[in-house]
């Protein structure tokens, strides 16, 4: 009985701290932005990133999500950078699924499997370059 309240007692103040952020109504905003797609802060990380490195790629990932998230015009804007940047790197998994991802948002079925075919080649090759050097 004293080892439970002796758990008790240093569980408890974190539940309180965890219950306490997710109460929090800055947090509860948050979430309610991030579900309607508005992701102001993410987007101005990575428009700063982007500013000081056009071609870095994860600030260009991160900002053809939002695209997505958000919808409409967004996504074949983001769909033209991501091809830009698939012109200088053609193998690049991560692009590609994207680009898939974007493609598949217009309705483009075709397209868009094609860019899932290039994006799981380019891994598996990654793999098997990974494996080869590690023996």
């Amino acid at each position: 009985m004293a080892s439970l309240r002796r758990i008790a007692s240093k569980t408890e103040p974190a539940a309180r701290r965890r219950w306490r952020r997710q109460s929090d109504p800055r947090r509860h905003e948050e979430q309610t932005r991030e579900q309607r797609g508005e992701y102001p802060e993410a987007e101005e990380q990575f428009r700063q990133v982007i500013v000081s490195a056009p071609e870095d790629v994860g600030a260009n990932l991160g900002l053809a999500a939002i695209a997505l998230a958000r919808g409409g015009d967004e996504v074949p804007r983001a769909g033209v950078t991501l091809a830009a940047l698939l012109a200088r790197r053609p193998r690049h998994p991560e692009l590609n699924f994207m680009m898939g991802r974007i493609e598949q948002a217009q309705n483009h079925t075709a397209e868009a499997m094609e860019c899932y075919k290039r994006a799981a080649q380019a891994l598996l090759e990654q793999q098997s370059t990974t494996e080869i050097g590690g023996r």
